[in-house]
C-alpha cells in the first residue's frame, strides 16, 4: 500500500513523497513528457537499484499530480513536465 508521507512501516520509496523527489531528480535536468518521465524513473531508478520498489504508473502519476498541486512543476499545454520557476 502507498501512502503520501513514509511512516514506521512505510518506506519512502512507497510513497507519494518519495516519488515526488524522484521526479523532481528527473525533471532537474530536463523538461520531459510523462511517459518519457516514466521511462526515465525505470531506467535510471528502478533497473539500477536506486529505489527499493517500483511504483504503478498510477502511483506515479498521482506524485504527478501532487507535485503540481504543491506548484512544484508546471504542465505545458504539449504535455511537457518541468520544474516551476516562480
Amino acid at each position: 500500500m502507498y501512502k503520501i508521507i513514509p511512516s514506521k512501516h512505510v518506506q519512502l520509496s512507497k510513497s507519494i513523497y518519495g516519488i515526488s523527489g524522484v521526479i523532481l531528480r528527473i525533471l532537474s535536468c530536463e523538461s520531459l513528457t510523462v511517459e518519457k518521465c516514466w521511462a526515465e524513473y525505470n531506467r535510471s531508478f528502478v533497473k539500477t537499484g536506486r529505489v527499493k520498489y517500483h511504483c504503478s504508473f498510477d502511483y506515479f502519476i498521482l506524485a504527478i499530480d501532487f507535485l503540481y498541486m504543491l506548484e512544484s512543476i508546471e504542465i505545458n499545454s504539449k504535455g511537457v513536465l518541468s520544474i516551476e520557476t516562480n
